[in-house]
Protein backbone atom coordinates (compact mmCIF):
# COMPACT_ATOMS: atom_id res chain seq x y z
CA UNK A 1 0.00 0.00 0.00
CA UNK A 2 2.96 2.58 1.15
CA UNK A 3 4.36 1.85 -2.24
CA UNK A 4 1.34 2.56 -4.53
CA UNK A 5 0.91 5.72 -2.25
CA UNK A 6 4.31 6.75 -3.54
CA UNK A 7 4.07 6.35 -7.04
CA UNK A 8 1.04 7.91 -6.97
CA UNK A 9 2.55 11.03 -5.16
CA UNK A 10 5.31 11.07 -8.14
CA UNK A 11 2.97 10.61 -10.94
CA UNK A 12 4.72 13.47 -13.06
CA UNK A 13 7.82 12.69 -12.31
CA UNK A 14 7.39 9.27 -13.81
CA UNK A 15 5.67 9.79 -16.22
CA UNK A 16 7.34 12.71 -17.77
CA UNK A 17 10.47 10.22 -17.74
CA UNK A 18 8.60 7.49 -19.23
CA UNK A 19 7.37 9.89 -21.98
CA UNK A 20 10.95 10.59 -22.89
CA UNK A 21 12.15 6.70 -22.76
CA UNK A 22 9.35 5.70 -25.08
CA UNK A 23 10.97 8.41 -27.38
CA UNK A 24 14.20 7.55 -27.27
CA UNK A 25 16.06 4.93 -29.83
CA UNK A 26 16.90 2.76 -26.99
CA UNK A 27 13.02 1.92 -26.03
CA UNK A 28 13.29 -1.73 -27.01
CA UNK A 29 16.50 -2.42 -24.97
CA UNK A 30 14.80 -0.77 -21.57
CA UNK A 31 12.17 -3.11 -21.96
CA UNK A 32 14.62 -5.84 -21.87
CA UNK A 33 15.78 -4.51 -18.94
CA UNK A 34 12.37 -3.95 -17.58
CA UNK A 35 11.81 -7.70 -18.18
CA UNK A 36 14.63 -8.96 -16.72
CA UNK A 37 14.27 -6.86 -13.47
CA UNK A 38 10.93 -7.78 -13.19
CA UNK A 39 11.70 -11.63 -13.60
CA UNK A 40 14.40 -11.10 -10.89
CA UNK A 41 12.85 -8.92 -8.40
CA UNK A 42 9.60 -10.74 -8.62
CA UNK A 43 7.47 -7.48 -9.77
CA UNK A 44 4.22 -8.04 -11.22
CA UNK A 45 2.18 -5.94 -13.71
CA UNK A 46 2.44 -3.86 -16.86
CA UNK A 47 5.62 -2.40 -18.25
CA UNK A 48 5.00 1.15 -16.85
CA UNK A 49 4.17 -0.39 -13.50
CA UNK A 50 7.33 -1.75 -13.28
CA UNK A 51 8.88 0.58 -14.68
CA UNK A 52 7.63 2.85 -11.86
CA UNK A 53 8.69 0.55 -8.92
CA UNK A 54 12.19 -0.15 -10.41
CA UNK A 55 12.58 3.87 -11.13
CA UNK A 56 11.64 4.44 -7.51
CA UNK A 57 12.96 2.39 -5.30
CA UNK A 58 16.42 0.58 -7.43
CA UNK A 59 18.72 3.16 -7.38
CA UNK A 60 20.97 0.98 -9.88
CA UNK A 61 17.98 0.64 -12.23
CA UNK A 62 18.37 4.42 -12.65
CA UNK A 63 22.11 4.46 -13.15
CA UNK A 64 21.76 2.09 -15.93
CA UNK A 65 18.37 4.09 -17.38
CA UNK A 66 20.56 7.20 -17.19
CA UNK A 67 23.33 5.17 -19.69
CA UNK A 68 20.88 4.45 -21.93
CA UNK A 69 18.63 7.37 -22.30
CA UNK A 70 19.06 11.15 -24.20
CA UNK A 71 20.70 14.02 -22.71
CA UNK A 72 17.58 15.61 -21.66
CA UNK A 73 16.25 12.06 -19.99
CA UNK A 74 19.93 12.31 -17.82
CA UNK A 75 19.44 15.45 -16.65
CA UNK A 76 15.60 14.77 -15.66
CA UNK A 77 16.97 11.72 -13.82
CA UNK A 78 19.56 13.49 -12.15
CA UNK A 79 16.99 15.98 -10.79
CA UNK A 80 14.30 14.01 -9.94
CA UNK A 81 15.75 10.24 -9.45
CA UNK A 82 18.95 10.60 -7.41
CA UNK A 83 21.10 7.89 -9.02
CA UNK A 84 23.63 5.69 -7.07
CA UNK A 85 27.00 7.18 -6.85
CA UNK A 86 29.08 4.33 -6.04
CA UNK A 87 28.11 2.58 -9.08
CA UNK A 88 30.01 3.94 -11.93
CA UNK A 89 28.18 2.85 -15.69
CA UNK A 90 30.53 4.47 -18.61
CA UNK A 91 30.30 1.31 -21.42
CA UNK A 92 27.90 2.32 -24.04
CA UNK A 93 27.33 -0.70 -25.54
CA UNK A 94 25.06 -2.90 -23.20
CA UNK A 95 22.64 -5.26 -24.83
CA UNK A 96 19.19 -5.39 -23.08
CA UNK A 97 18.53 -6.89 -19.53
CA UNK A 98 21.41 -6.26 -17.54
CA UNK A 99 20.89 -6.69 -13.84
CA UNK A 100 22.99 -4.83 -11.55
CA UNK A 101 22.42 -6.48 -7.85
CA UNK A 102 23.32 -3.76 -4.85
CA UNK A 103 25.74 -1.93 -7.28
CA UNK A 104 27.51 -0.85 -4.11
CA UNK A 105 31.66 0.07 -5.17
CA UNK A 106 30.71 -1.21 -9.14
CA UNK A 107 32.58 0.06 -12.58
CA UNK A 108 31.42 -1.11 -15.25
CA UNK A 109 33.39 0.20 -17.86
CA UNK A 110 33.90 -2.71 -20.36
CA UNK A 111 34.02 -2.09 -24.11
CA UNK A 112 30.81 -3.81 -24.91
CA UNK A 113 28.35 -5.86 -22.90
CA UNK A 114 26.32 -8.60 -24.22
CA UNK A 115 22.16 -9.17 -23.62
CA UNK A 116 21.06 -11.28 -20.14
CA UNK A 117 24.10 -9.60 -17.94
CA UNK A 118 24.06 -10.19 -14.02
CA UNK A 119 26.57 -7.83 -12.21
CA UNK A 120 26.92 -7.76 -8.39
CA UNK A 121 28.22 -5.29 -5.95
CA UNK A 122 32.28 -4.33 -5.64
CA UNK A 123 33.04 -5.06 -9.10
CA UNK A 124 34.77 -3.69 -11.62
CA UNK A 125 35.09 -4.45 -15.26
CA UNK A 126 37.11 -3.01 -18.13
CA UNK A 127 39.98 -1.40 -16.45
CA UNK A 128 43.47 -2.80 -16.70
CA UNK A 129 47.07 -1.96 -15.42
CA UNK A 130 45.31 1.64 -14.09
CA UNK A 131 44.89 2.51 -17.09
CA UNK A 132 41.74 4.57 -16.49
CA UNK A 133 41.33 4.86 -20.63
CA UNK A 134 41.62 1.46 -21.26
CA UNK A 135 38.81 -0.59 -21.76
CA UNK A 136 39.37 -4.15 -23.24
CA UNK A 137 36.71 -6.37 -22.28
CA UNK A 138 33.97 -7.31 -24.36
CA UNK A 139 31.36 -9.48 -22.60
CA UNK A 140 29.05 -11.30 -24.70
CA UNK A 141 25.91 -13.84 -23.21
CA UNK A 142 23.45 -15.34 -24.53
Amino acid sequence: MAAEIIIILNCFRIISLWVMIKCSKNYKIILEDIYKWKELLKISGKNFNCFSCLILFYKEFRNLIYVRCCVFAQVWIKLFFKPLDCLSVSTKDIGGGLFIQHGIGTIISAKSIGKNCWINQNVTIGYKKMNWFHRPLEIMLK
